[in-house]
């Protein structure tokens, strides 16, 4: 994102970014990858945590939320509610509103047990309908927000989506269902081998394998992964923030 490997013509890109007083990250690793992408000092790039992420240290706030959608969607009680979060493909000839991943819903459907749900997300600029007919197991959910949804699902599928970050703050179940692995064409700024918290599942065979599985164990990296990439975030970001800000007019 940024200047690092994107078509945006640089001195135009940075008009937006090198400027910047303040800017606020989720860790001291995180440091690095905005000031790179920014091209600003990294002297004004602070590992506060990010804002947003104080809801998840927040019960109550969960509760509240857990609670709502429930009511919303009374179908999602007692049920394991699988969130799939995939992102957007630069696919020559359909751009980033139409998504079809190599998945078989009608055999997804087979697959999963009678107590599970698969919750469909699709980031906002996937504006064309996913699932082409209706099942009663796999539903495509764009009222609710992804960050609602994550306090309610019990396990993560993505791929390369950010969603990874904050769900490593719930400590729940993640795993990555990268079907293009070989062929997606952006990098990335974790080692995607080796420093993800889950497996990444290539075929959908593995993926309903990995469905069907009794028990998910977190991965013995999630703590590492939590660490570099989301260790300033704890609750307080928000409050730190604060303090930046009032630094930048009152020093």
């Amino acid at each position: 994102f940024g200047q690092d490997g994107t078509m945006m013509f640089p001195p135009d890109d940075a008009l937006h970014h090198r400027h910047y007083d303040l800017v606020t990250v989720s860790s001291e690793y995180a440091r690095i990858v905005f000031q790179s992408a920014f091209a600003c000092p990294l002297s004004v790039v602070k590992a506060t945590g990010v804002a947003r992420t104080d809801d998840f240290f927040d019960e109550e706030y969960a509760a509240d939320i857990r609670d709502r959608i429930m009511q919303m969607r009374p179908d999602f009680k007692g049920k394991q509610l699988i969130l799939y979060t995939p992102t957007f493909r630069d696919i020559p000839g359909l751009g980033r509103a139409v998504f079809k991943p190599i998945l078989d819903f009608d055999k997804l459907s087979d697959v999963l047990s009678d107590n599970q749900l698969f919750l469909i997300r699709p980031h906002p600029v996937m504006t064309a309908p996913i699932l082409q007919k209706s099942y009663d197991n796999i539903l495509e959910i764009r009222d609710i927000a992804t960050n609602d949804l994550m306090f309610v699902s019990d396990m993560l599928i993505s791929d390369y989506s950010s969603t990874m970050f904050e769900y490593s703050l719930l400590r729940k179940p993640m795993a990555f269902y990268c079907y293009d692995y070989d062929s997606y064409d952006r990098d990335f700024y974790l080692d995607f081998d080796s420093e993800l918290p889950g497996p990444i599942l290539k075929t959908q065979d593995e993926l309903f394998e990995y469905l069907q599985m009794t028990d998910h164990p977190l991965a013995d990296d999630y703590d590492s992964f939590y660490d570099k990439f989301m260790g300033a975030c704890d609750g307080h970001s928000t409050d730190r923030i604060v303090k930046e800000i009032e630094a930048l007019f009152y020093d």
